[in-house]
């Protein structure tokens, strides 16, 4: 089966290149395919005729989102109405990568995949609009809603994630401040890679939820991050009130993968495996302990 991965580079997609050798991955990295242009992407797919198409590019910054939404929208909702538009053309499935932040937070409990949704911010609107654009054109789509990504390798373009950031500020600061008010799953790239290769075999298209399981705060997590990467770097916990922002952001976004279970798949292992496991090949990696 031909598959090709739309943002090989980024950490999700160069995750999703290492887990198959029975299937043809074809690379698609941004500067091969402009999400935003229809006309490439009509012509790019028709002449390559993939069975399925990945989709892992996605404007992630929620605070550039919310200073340019024509430019959140054209990614996270336009470009991926392209896509759908092209896998109807040649008879293709896709597979589009969403997020926790279609939901507004008030629950206390984890969101099942038919809950409503209600975004709070630009980049949560976009990507719901994603959605709907696929949903609306076609049905055969994977559309996973996923969580807080983390990986071996950083996004391309991005500044990396929240595990990049921590290593990176315990090197320059004498203390890090973290908020503990934001309830959310950390998601490790390469338990996802994997899960999104075996829910593809099933053909039982639709919207799920897949994370890692359990939840922690932003300040739980860098703690088991610190602890195990033996980093010394003191943590203060912090409230949200005490790191104000623009933008508005959901205090609870933890999914629960109901769908997922439902169609016989495993859930992914606890994100405080998940973590120990990346963090160890990072360090194998790099030849050292990261402090």
């Amino acid at each position: 089966m031909k598959i090709a991965i739309i943002g090989a580079d980024s950490q999700l997609g160069s995750d999703l290149m290492k887990t198959s050798t029975a299937n043809r991955l074809i690379p698609m990295n941004q500067s091969i395919l402009e999400l935003t242009n229809r006309s490439q992407i009509m012509d790019v797919f028709w002449h390559l005729r993939p069975q399925i198409i990945i989709n892992t590019i996605g404007y992630h910054n929620v605070d550039a989102c919310e200073k340019d939404p024509g430019m959140s929208f054209m990614v996270n909702s336009v470009g991926p109405g392209y896509l759908a538009e092209a896998c109807c053309s040649i008879g293709a499935t896709l597979v589009h990568i969403s997020t926790d932040y279609v939901f507004d937070g008030q629950k206390r409990e984890p969101y099942r995949e038919d809950e409503p949704v209600r975004p709070l911010n630009i980049y949560g609107l976009s990507k719901l609009a994603g959605e709907l654009n696929i949903q609306n054109r076609m049905a055969k789509y994977f559309i996973i809603r996923t969580a807080e990504l983390y990986g071996l390798n950083l996004s391309a373009g991005q500044d990396g994630n929240f595990v990049d950031m921590m290593q990176r500020l315990s090197r320059e600061k004498k203390y890090i401040r973290v908020i503990d008010e934001e309830i959310l799953t950390p998601t490790y790239t390469a338990d996802l890679a994997g899960k999104i290769m075996e829910l593809i075999e099933t053909e039982k298209y639709g919207l799920y939820h897949i994370t890692s399981a359990g939840s922690c705060s932003w300040y739980e997590f860098a703690m088991k991050m610190f602890f195990i990467a033996d980093i010394k770097t003191p943590l203060e916990r912090i409230t949200r009130d005490e790191f104000p922002s623009a933008v508005k952001r959901p205090k609870y976004t933890v999914l629960d993968n109901h769908k997922l279970r439902e169609t016989g798949l495993i859930e992914l292992r606890c994100w405080q495996e998940a973590l120990d496991d990346c963090l160890g090949r990072r360090m194998k990696n790099q030849g050292a302990v990261i402090k």
